[in-house]
């Protein structure tokens, strides 16, 4: 699976000053028609936009990319991969963020780990998700110093 992946660059005040053809792809939208905007406009909603924030700066200082979830300009939403780093230009501070969109990816791995939890055929829980459930309510149980009980039928 090949993934392209977006380029945006955004100015001091947060004025994106720069969108590639890739993100035009990505995101649905001209460059002509986003250059000059606020890079918030690209979030799903304004309420996300200080765990936005709060998230990028600590991508920024980590280097490590971040997961996110931004919408395309047709409204529709969608999980993208974002890797984020600042650089002074001429004494302004350029923020540039590269972006793949993940969607198919998270739908892959959300495939293959409910394919390792639940039979294809019955759709019953598996044995690791049974052990996994009966660890958690022991630790429950211990915590809260309950006891605790199972059931099995065999059938």
């Amino acid at each position: 699976m090949t993934t392209i992946a977006s380029f945006t660059a955004v100015d001091d005040v947060g004025t994106i000053i720069e969108f590639n053809r890739a993100a035009e792809r990505i995101f649905g939208v001209a460059a002509i028609d986003v250059i000059g905007t606020v890079y918030p406009d690209l979030l799903p909603e304004s309420s996300e936009l200080g765990m936005w924030e709060q998230k990028s700066v600590g991508a920024v200082q980590s280097g490590t990319p971040i997961d996110i979830g931004t919408m395309r300009a047709a409204g529709q939403e969608f999980e993208a991969r974002i890797s984020i780093s600042r650089t002074m230009i001429g004494g302004r501070t350029l923020t540039t963020a590269i972006l793949r969109d993940v969607t198919e990816e998270k739908e892959t791995a959300r495939v293959l780990e409910r394919r390792g939890l639940y039979d294809e055929l019955t759709g019953l829980a598996t044995r690791k998700l049974l052990i996994d459930r009966l660890d958690v309510a022991i630790r429950r149980g211990k915590r809260r110093r309950t006891v605790i009980g199972l059931l099995l039928l065999d059938l």
